[in-house]
């Protein structure tokens, strides 16, 4: 059984690339709206970091690279 949270093998690469273009279709859409997000393009970069550091997990990953960028453990 897989731990909750965890993206299976076969979907990694479906998974990652739906949140790329959740992320590019929010922040594209308050560009075109002059609404600034900060918080969401931040939160991009921070997935890009854990995709690159190969976690495994969801978006989940946003606060495993969050919490080693601050030093502090959530859990």
């Amino acid at each position: 059984m897989m731990k909750p949270g965890t993206i299976p093998p076969q979907c990694h690469d479906i998974f990652r690339a739906e949140h790329y273009k959740d992320f590019d279709l929010i922040l594209h859409q308050a560009s075109q709206l002059a609404v600034p997000m900060p918080a969401t393009a931040a939160a991009q970069q921070v997935y890009a970091i854990a995709e690159a550091k190969g976690v495994e997990e969801d978006v989940a990953a946003i606060i495993k690279v969050t919490e080693e960028l601050a030093g502090v453990s959530a859990s």
